[in-house]
């Protein structure tokens, strides 16, 4: 199923396209800052173009809806719902944590847990936790919520994560990098790379499980857990 991709809830813009989840075709991750909304249809067109498709050969769009940046959020909902609907496109949703936890799941082994985090304030952060299954899918187990840093760290200390193994990884601004950690109950976590934000074709690859309900364009949310005040 030919997916393009959209996410712009991090700061940076990020399109990508993929036919399966297992098979991205390309992805492009741009700083626009001011510009996203103004220069992502023709970024968009330009990846497009470079393989050879067309936006008539698009059978679906999926899209970040957050948390994330306010700003962000809004305009890339508003792109990619306007394109949904002009081509007549079913338009798929997932969460940004989502996204993120799904590019680390190549690091985890069956039943070690992801703990992607946005952060929100100064000790504020955004975040969720999801457990790797056995076909290699990520299960939610804590729905996003907005805490203080210590609620997180304090997870594995309760033992609400299993102590004989796990990997948790920290978005701060956009940058997903490496909180070096284990205390008592034997919390791992596990190497990562830097990233601003969900790559486009890692939200295509999740956009193309046939098993997520797609819906119509006017369905579509923007998922703050900020009000327009915030950053989230």
């Amino acid at each position: 199923m030919l997916t393009l991709g959209v996410d712009c809830s991090c700061g940076w813009t990020h399109i990508g396209v993929a036919t399966d989840p297992d098979t991205p075709l390309a992805s492009v991750d741009l700083d626009l800052k001011r510009r996203q909304a103004s220069y992502l249809p023709q970024a968009t067109e330009q990846l497009l173009s470079s393989l050879g498709i067309s936006f008539s050969d698009l059978e679906r769009v999926s899209l970040t809806i957050g948390p994330g940046f306010f700003t962000g959020i809004r305009i890339g909902v508003a792109y990619a719902t306007a394109l949904a609907e002009a081509k007549s496109l079913p338009l798929c949703t997932l969460s940004t944590l989502e996204a993120l936890a799904w590019e680390c799941r190549e690091m985890l082994r069956v039943g070690e847990y992801v703990m992607p985090l946005l952060r929100a304030k100064k000790t504020t952060f955004i975040g969720a936790v999801y457990r790797c299954g056995h076909d290699g899918c990520l299960m939610e187990i804590l729905p996003p919520a907005h805490e203080e840093f210590a609620f997180w760290r304090q997870l594995d200390r309760e033992r609400i994560l299993p102590a004989e193994s796990g990997s948790a990884f920290v978005a701060e601004g956009g940058l997903l990098t490496l909180i070096p950690h284990t205390d008592t109950s034997g919390m791992q976590f596990a190497r990562c790379v830097l990233h601003r934000g969900p790559r486009g074709d890692s939200v295509a690859c999740l956009g193309t499980d046939p098993s997520r309900e797609p819906l119509d364009a006017s369905e579509v949310r923007p998922f703050y857990l900020h009000d327009s005040a915030g950053l989230f």
